[in-house]
């Protein structure tokens, strides 16, 4: 799904801090973990992995930023699946304009889904500021000690 002009407004605005500052659950030395500005699995709690050094695909990665960026992407789908209770959820990473990539900075999608059709048939929704820091706050609190997140299946 190729983003619409407002939709690269919004990430734009965001990057800016116009929105507000980024909502973080958790980072370290490689990676950053943090709640998206829209949502586009119908339910709250879009989350986005994103890597600390700027690398455009994956291809582009160090061996210690891809296993960090992995690890991450794990925690982040067993917080985001213990906290909002998803009936199901897309891990979603895109290399290239051919596969889609609109933002050329490598992130992973973590998104909780309803059932039914992805995209939906409604547009993404923005998620103001201030839920952004709940949802957040949220998802920390399930984050095992020490960031991993990985508290077991």
């Amino acid at each position: 799904m190729l983003l619409d002009d407002d939709e690269w407004r919004l990430l734009d605005r965001l990057r800016a801090g116009e929105l507000g500052p980024p909502a973080v659950v958790v980072e370290d030395d490689l990676t950053r973990t943090l709640v998206c500005p829209i949502t586009m699995g119908g339910m709250p709690g879009h989350t986005l992995v994103i890597t600390r050094r700027h690398a455009e695909t994956v291809f582009d990665l160090t061996v210690e930023e891809a296993q960090a960026l992995g690890a991450a992407v794990a925690a982040a789908a067993r917080a985001v699946r213990d906290v909002f209770r998803p009936a199901g959820l897309l891990v979603q990473q895109h290399n290239g304009i051919a596969a889609y990539q609109t933002v050329p900075h490598v992130h992973v999608h973590v998104v909780p889904k309803v059932p039914g059709p992805y995209p939906g048939p409604a547009p993404p929704v923005p998620v103001p500021p201030d839920e952004r820091a709940r949802l957040a706050g949220e998802l920390r609190r399930r984050w095992a000690p020490g960031g991993s997140g990985l508290l077991g299946p």
